[in-house]
């Protein structure tokens, strides 16, 4: 796989969720043939669908209405797959992207379940934003493939994408990864395999302080998310950011 294109399958699990479906989105914009959008629940993944395909950031929203057609959007959404089943999610796929909740014990579920289905040769990342990928791959039959892509919010917006290598990652896994957020158009920056990896750390030191200036009466929790916008250039702002993501 190049830089040029990427016209294989994708599986995203947990894909209804809100970097879930971001990373649907991606997959879709970046050329993929087919994406399996897999989640435990019908409701969930019909949900998942709706912010594809209307949400603050889906397809018809006003960044992408300007330079797609209801023809191309509805090409594209026919080019998604849901499904409850591992099986049917991750068989043919190249690339399999999991975000899941933050849980050990339930990444480790999930890798289990694809491993069980998946191709001999797929990629398998995990969207975690802070658990370390060679814990997360402790129990994997084949660590080898195993590779932290964390997004960042909107998925699909965001050029960023922090990638952890474990101890058992292989090189040739690692450069396929690049290779392939190079070909969606996105930044890879390479960090050490260490909890919380960079950017989860330094964001909780913006938010420790931004609440702290709140408490003391500094500014308020919508002037931070002016000025962290307009000032810093964050396409949302800090109580935003953590009032969409229910993160921190």
């Amino acid at each position: 796989m190049g830089t040029e294109h990427f016209s294989g399958k994708v599986a995203v699990i947990g894909g209804a969720g809100l970097m879930g479906h971001g990373i649907v989105l991606q997959a879709l914009l970046g050329g993929a043939t087919e994406v399996a959008m897999m989640a435990r629940h019908r409701s969930s993944l019909e949900h998942g669908l709706e912010l594809v395909a209307g949400g603050p950031f889906g397809l018809r929203s006003a960044r992408s209405s300007q330079t797609m057609t209801e023809a191309e959007i509805t090409t594209l959404l026919h080019r998604i797959v849901i499904t409850t089943d591992y099986a049917e999610a991750v068989a043919g796929a190249e690339v399999i992207v999991e975000s899941v909740p933050e849980e050990i014990a339930v990444k480790q579920a999930v890798f289990a379940e694809i491993e069980k289905h998946c191709p001999a040769d797929a990629l398998i990342a995990s969207n975690t934003s802070s658990i370390m990928i060679g814990e997360l791959a402790a129990r994997a039959a084949s660590p080898h493939r195993f590779i932290g892509t964390h997004w960042f919010y909107p998925a699909q917006v965001m050029k960023l994408v922090e990638v952890a290598a474990g101890e058992r990652t292989s090189a040739a896994t690692l450069k396929r990864t690049l290779g392939l957020l190079a070909a969606w158009g996105k930044v890879a920056v390479v960090v050490a395999d260490r909890p919380g990896f960079f950017m989860t750390r330094f964001i909780n030191l913006f938010v420790e302080e931004a609440i702290r200036l709140v408490q003391d009466g500094v500014t308020t929790a919508r002037d931070i998310d002016t000025m962290t916008k307009l000032g810093l250039g964050w396409p949302l702002g800090l109580f935003e950011l953590i009032d969409s993501t229910g993160s921190f």
